[in-house]
């Protein structure tokens, strides 16, 4: 465990979508009925569907019970996905659009765990910021930006997503659960430390999270459809960008490209560093317009222990009753 920080108060704020795939896949056997199999032509064992799948309902409470042991956050929130930004679609028609296809088979049962999941997370008394017409992506970036104002805090996002780099500042640090012994993320020595994790960026991607939209502006971003410059890769995108920095000195300067055309590079800028830049699309689209919305309305939900036992009686969630699990979430 992490010893409490007498200087920063450790805000944690978890892209929930993405570790509760990562907990649903997982866990996957726990989405299934054992006794209920038919044989496939290659005479394997294909099970069913079980009525109560809970891959996610245990997986994701499990995983963020480690990171509350790990991380010893003064204050967590969960932040989970709504709907696709209707400007988002607007600006890119297929922006996240291979995922239905992706999760087509375990979509529906995914999303049902996920209500069920949200509701758990309530009754043991976490916040959780929810819009049905909004990503995660939006609501961690408005809470970063509110937390890190303060320099006596320090922002913990938890999420394997490439697209936080552009939030890395001095007191803003990224923990990917699967990364968390390597230096391309944040360990336990670089939370005390946030210099030694910012610097270990450039070391170990090549570019500086202020060049983070421009990266994926150049490459394209596959897990949200968002396409690149044709022909420039991953090792041509790192020489460009220490070579001119980013793409609008280049564009504004005299040098040239044997590989790109500047009139075609500036188009394709203006439209991904939209879908991509979290600042610039909250100021355009969002300002003023929606706030941090939380899960029932409740942004300091309380532990219910009563409730937790009705809830584990229904679906059969006997590690949950143990002490072990009930004081990790009691504490916090």
């Amino acid at each position: 465990m992490i010893a409490p920080t007498t200087k920063k108060n450790r805000i944690v704020i978890v892209d929930a979508n993405n570790l509760g795939y990562a907990a649903f896949f997982a866990h996957k056997r726990l989405n299934y009925d054992t006794s209920r199999f038919f044989m496939n032509k290659h005479g394997q064992k294909i099970y069913r569907l079980s009525t109560k799948s809970i891959a996610l309902i245990f997986g994701l409470p499990e995983m963020i019970r480690k990171l509350i042991k790990d991380l010893n956050p003064d204050e967590l929130i969960l932040c989970w996905d709504g709907s696709v930004h209707k400007e988002r679609m607007k600006l890119n028609p297929n922006y996240k659009g291979h995922r239905k296809e992706n999760f087509q088979y375990d979509r529906k049962n995914f999303h049902y765990q996920k209500k069920r999941v949200m509701r758990l997370f309530y009754i043991l008394g976490i916040k959780q910021v929810h819009h049905p017409d909004m990503e995660a992506d939006d609501f961690i970036y408005m809470l970063t930006e509110k937390y890190r104002a303060d320099t006596n805090n320090q922002v913990v996002i938890v999420s394997r997503d490439k697209d936080f780099f552009q939030l890395i500042k001095k007191n803003v640090v990224i923990w990917d659960t699967y990364q968390v012994h390597s230096t391309g993320f944040t360990t336990k020595k670089t939370l005390k430390n946030p210099k030694l994790f910012k610097s270990s960026i450039p070391q170990n991607y090549g570019y500086y999270p202020k060049q983070g939209v421009d990266y994926l502006s150049l490459v394209g971003d596959k897990s949200d459809d968002i396409p690149g410059y044709h022909g420039i890769g991953h090792i041509r995108t790192l020489a460009f960008l220490k070579k001119h920095s980013s793409i609008k000195k280049f564009i504004n300067s005299d040098a040239e490209h044997s590989l790109i055309d500047k009139k075609k590079l500036a188009k394709l800028w203006k439209l991904n560093r939209m879908l991509i830049g979290l600042r610039l699309f909250f100021n355009k689209f969002i300002k003023d317009k929606i706030d941090i919305t939380y899960y029932r309305g409740k942004p300091n939900p309380q532990f219910r222990l009563k409730k937790l036992h009705q809830y584990c009686d229904k679906y059969n969630l006997k590690t949950f009753r143990k002490e072990g699990f009930i004081e990790i979430y009691k504490n916090l």
